[in-house]
């Protein structure tokens, strides 16, 4: 008997609470075959196969998204996925974690949007009277739009290839992502405003215009390669967030 087993029986399984699933079923049963004493090592080798499972998973995910950016949803084949993602096409790789091509999307899209909604808590979560120099909020918002942007930018090019086909994805995206990104921008300025906004002063508007140009900045240096007259992110942000003074400055008379 190996040292390490060297335990003292009893009490209840320490697999009692596992949950598993189908590619650690099969280890699970080993555990009535073995005395209790060696569940820990079951275990610590269930919990690598499980790592490597996950590390699967997100392969299949991201040359999933890759190849739907590259050549549409439409197009890209389920062996093409478990090829790209090192695994052996056409022997089912990819069933094991999605029932479909339709599933991964889903997941991708699901994931994004969770990540953008923990990110934008963090950013933006400050309380209505804390108001620090606008500036200097502007310009720590407009580097966390550019980051998510950058984050965006397979998700993006598979709905401006197949949106009509994707739409249930595409439209919640819009309303999760694209929308709530407005809307923040404009809490923002509110925030920073402080008091009623100058007569005629339109709040939303001044946010979609705002947030618009650093989004149209960003995407003019996917489609063309290079960012607008050369301009490094540094001089865009700066421009930016003086921008954003210069609107609330207006706003506030």
């Amino acid at each position: 008997m190996c040292r390490p087993c060297s335990r003292t029986t009893g009490g209840p399984s320490p697999w009692s609470s596992y949950s598993t699933g189908p590619a650690e079923s099969w280890m699970v049963a080993m555990v009535g075959l073995l005395p209790q004493r060696c569940n820990h090592l079951i275990m610590r080798y269930c919990n690598h196969v499980i790592t490597a499972e996950a590390s699967t998973k997100d392969r299949l995910l991201a040359e999933g998204m890759r190849l739907f950016a590259l050549q549409g949803f439409r197009a890209t084949t389920v062996g093409q996925i478990e090829a790209a993602a090192g695994l052996q096409p056409r022997r089912g790789a990819l069933y094991r974690h999605f029932p479909s091509k339709e599933a991964l999307l889903d997941e991708a899209v699901r994931r994004h949007l969770d990540s953008v909604r923990a990110r934008r808590t963090e950013v933006v979560g400050g309380e209505a009277g804390d108001v620090g120099d606008v500036g200097d909020e502007a310009l720590a918002l407009g580097r966390y739009v550019l980051d998510e942007l950058a984050s965006q930018r397979a998700v993006v090019d598979v709905f401006e290839r197949e949106g009509e086909r994707v739409a249930e994805q595409r439209d919640a995206f819009r309303e999760q992502v694209s929308d709530a990104g407005y809307r923040v921008m404009a809490e923002a300025l509110r925030r920073w405003i402080g008091t009623e906004p100058a007569p005629g002063f339109d709040v939303d508007a001044a946010a979609v215009l705002l947030l618009g140009a650093l989004i149209n900045v960003h995407r003019s240096t996917w489609t063309f390669a290079g960012p607008p007259l050369e301009l490094d992110e540094a001089r865009i942000l700066a421009a930016w967030s003086l921008q954003c003074a210069t609107v609330v400055a207006a706003a506030r008379r």
